[in-house]
């Protein structure tokens, strides 16, 4: 069945998730779980079943079904070092839509534009993204993820985007850096001098718009390949970005990283999109429309067990919604 808006919510794991008939799960990196993604579509497509939108279990067709980015053309495999772009991958290749976005089973775009009022002041760092606990399924009607929020806001624009950010967990010291330098002292340098180089060769109409965006201090960022855009941009977004990374995959050397810096090709990403942002603004004329960037908690349960991590999981236990265990469990979830 097609659907006019497919967003995308990504997850490698069990658990807390949020959905509706526009906000897709999808499990990334399948290819790379075997038999454990089997159970893990099985677990989450229970799970959204019962959730409840406006009082009625979501039980129609194909609403409940969990996608994952191993099946059809894909690069699953690839999900370590790509991150969330596997899900995009897919989508661009396998999914017919009108409109196309992607979030994180832990991020989300509030179109409802009442929370910015409510953020606690106390936040440790004047620029980190705003953090909320909220159970799950009442995360769409929260944020105004519904069909005639979406579709009013792309009636102005075909785009979507998170506010822009300095650093998605910003320090008062960046603000005199550039974004090269900022990836340059979090990251490995050469991958991103890789990159630049091949997005000069393989699309020179987009070098000011990378110089401008990567060389400028000062300069903020979208962050998290976070947004919902019209077909026509997507996969003129997708051709960009995957002609670049999957042609700097032959370049990149990644032995030696640690897990968090193996995924260099999401975080590279992070800036290609804001190159390609700049692009429509000043090519096309299109104005993003900018909407704040929530990182979800799990609501603490007053009794019982939670899960949460993967490298390795912990086992937290509570009673009258306090933590009295802390379990380190064996294996990688």
């Amino acid at each position: 069945m097609k659907h006019s808006i497919n967003i995308l919510v990504c997850t490698h794991q069990d658990g807390f998730i949020y959905h509706s008939e526009i906000l897709r799960p999808i499990i990334v990196g399948a290819a790379n779980l075997g038999e454990e993604a089997d159970k893990l579509q099985l677990n989450l497509e229970s799970s959204i079943s019962k959730i409840s939108i406006g009082g009625g279990a979501l039980n129609n067709g194909d609403s409940t079904q969990v996608f994952r980015d191993d099946t059809g053309d894909n690069i699953s495999h690839l999900n370590p070092y790509f991150c969330e772009l596997t899900a995009m991958y897919w989508a661009w290749k396998n999914l017919d839509s009108a409109y196309y976005g992607l979030f994180h089973y832990r991020r989300v775009l509030d179109l409802s534009g009442r929370r910015k009022n409510n953020i606690a002041p106390w936040r440790k760092k004047k620029h980190d993204v705003n953090t909320i606990k909220i159970s799950p399924h009442n995360i769409p009607k929260q944020f105004h993820l519904d069909t005639t929020t979406i579709t009013n806001l792309l009636k102005k624009s075909p785009i979507i985007v998170a506010n822009p950010l300095l650093c998605i967990k910003g320090f008062d010291f960046s603000l005199g850096m550039s974004q090269y330098d900022i990836y340059a002292r979090d990251h490995n340098k050469k991958d991103l001098d890789i990159v630049i180089e091949i997005l000069r060769t393989k699309f020179p109409h987009m070098t000011n718009y990378m110089e401008a965006t990567l060389f400028t201090p000062g300069t903020r960022l979208s962050w998290c390949n976070m947004f919902v855009m019209s077909k026509e941009l997507f996969f003129e977004y997708c051709e960009f970005l995957f002609g670049i990374l999957l042609e700097a995959q032959k370049h990149i050397d990644t032995k030696g990283y640690n897990t968090y810096q193996k995924r260099a090709f999401g975080f590279i990403a992070e800036r290609l999109f804001n190159v390609f942002l700049r692009y429509i603004v000043f090519e096309k004329n299109i104005d993003p429309i900018s909407r704040d960037h929530f990182e979800l908690k799990e609501p603490k349960p007053l009794f019982g067990s939670q899960i949460s991590g993967k490298n390795p999981p912990i086992k937290r236990t509570y009673f009258a919604g306090i933590r009295i265990k802390k379990t380190q469990l064996k294996g990688v979830l």
